[in-house]
């Protein structure tokens, strides 16, 4: 998703590919577009549409939803997902990231997490897993890289931080 829209609201914007509607809000739409987007830490990346951008001085959750066109999942498969942020202050109770998963089943988020610290856990807080050796820091772009390995049982969740783009396999040492 390249955020590639005009400035403004990122209700009901609809690009890219493999999406199934456009981007949704749950509630306060707090979620802006701004140009351009935000580049990756080893520049290796090319920049290519906008940004999201969240104003953290609202306190509560906002939450943006859109559904992809073909279901991931399936016991015996990996997915990968990507993206990029930067938290511009880091203050008691910001966290900022994905939360991916459906309604019907628990979901899953990546991001940075209240405390200051690169994280994955059950949306809400539950079961955190901390990536040790890094921490977010105010200004600081960073590349965050998801592999979701799902099984018949529990599914496992991998976070990279800041590996190098275009390797056969992220070579992060913060995961």
């Amino acid at each position: 998703e390249p955020f590639a829209y005009s400035t403004g609201s990122l209700n009901y914007a609809n690009g890219g590919t493999g999406w199934a509607n456009a981007w949704a809000y749950n509630s306060n739409s707090l979620i802006a577009l701004s140009s351009p987007g935000l580049q990756d830490p080893s520049a290796a990346l090319t920049v290519n549409g906008g940004t999201a951008e969240l104003n953290l001085s609202y306190y509560g959750t906002v939450d943006q939803s859109r559904d992809l066109s073909t279901p991931i999942g399936a016991a015996g498969t990996t997915a990968w997902m990507s993206f990029l942020v930067k938290p511009d202050g880091l203050n008691a109770g910001d966290y900022a990231g994905l939360k991916f998963g459906n309604s019907s089943a628990q979901r899953a988020f990546a991001g940075y997490t209240e405390g200051g610290y690169f994280a994955v856990e059950e949306a809400g807080g539950a079961g955190t897993v901390r990536v040790s050796g890094i921490r977010p820091a105010a200004g600081q772009t960073y590349l965050l890289v998801v592999r979701m390995d799902f099984t018949s049982g529990a599914d496992t969740l991998t976070l990279y931080v800041n590996p190098t783009p275009g390797l056969a396999s992220p070579n992060s040492s913060f995961t």
